[in-house]
C-alpha cells in the first residue's frame, strides 16, 4: 500500500518541477545579430518608408534601397542584472550604446545630458518587460515626455531573441519589432 503513495508523491513532485521549469526566467546572455528581414520598424513622422527624413538619393544602394546598418546586441545577464550593449555599424562607422537594468521590478533613475530616464524592468512569466519614461526639454525649452515599453522574449530553442517595443512620443505612437539571431 505504501508503494502507490510514494509513486503518487513522486508524480506530484515531477508536475511541480515541470511547471516551475516552464515559468523559469530566461537568460538572454549572448551575442545577437539583428535579422533585418524579420524585424519591423515604423518610419518616423516626416520620414520616407526607409525611416529616414529627406528625399535624397545619395545613400541608396545599387537597387535603389538604402543600405541598412548592421546591428549587434551583446547581452550580459547575471542574477537580476542585465546589461545590453548595442553596436550599430553603418557605412563603416560604429556607434555603441549600453543600457543596464535590474530585473527586480524596482525603478532606477538616470540623469544625462538629454534629460532624466526612469526605468523599470521585471519578468512577466518568461518575458522581460522594460518600461521607461524619458523627460527632457525640446528646442524651445518646453518639457517633453516620451514613454517606451519593450517586451523581450526568447524562442523555445533559445536561438532567437525578439524585442517588441511601443513608444509614445509627442509626435504619436511608434511600434517596432527587433528580431535577433544568436551568433
Amino acid at each position: 500500500m505504501r508503494h502507490p503513495i510514494r509513486m503518487l508523491a513522486l508524480s506530484a513532485l515531477a508536475v511541480v518541477a515541470t511547471v516551475a521549469a516552464a515559468h523559469a526566467q530566461p537568460n538572454f546572455s549572448g551575442t545577437w545579430v539583428l535579422d533585418q528581414a524579420q524585424s519591423k520598424f515604423t518610419p518616423a513622422m516626416g520620414a520616407d518608408q526607409s525611416g529616414r527624413s529627406g528625399s535624397g538619393d545619395r545613400a541608396k544602394g545599387a537597387q535603389g534601397e538604402r543600405p541598412r546598418p548592421q546591428v549587434t546586441l551583446q547581452v550580459e545577464q547575471t542574477g537580476n542584472t542585465l546589461k545590453a550593449t548595442r553596436t550599430v555599424d553603418h557605412h563603416g562607422k560604429q556607434r555603441t550604446m549600453s543600457e543596464s537594468y535590474t530585473t527586480d521590478g524596482k525603478e532606477s533613475t538616470q540623469t544625462g545630458r538629454r534629460g532624466t530616464v526612469v526605468t523599470r524592468a521585471a519578468f512577466d512569466g518568461d518575458k522581460l518587460v522594460v518600461s521607461s519614461k524619458h523627460q527632457a526639454k525640446d528646442k524651445q525649452g518646453q518639457p517633453v515626455e516620451m514613454n517606451r515599453e519593450s517586451v523581450w522574449s526568447l524562442s523555445t530553442d533559445g536561438r532567437t531573441l525578439t524585442v517588441e517595443s511601443t513608444m509614445q512620443t509627442p509626435r504619436g505612437e511608434r511600434a517596432m519589432k527587433s528580431v535577433y539571431l544568436k551568433s
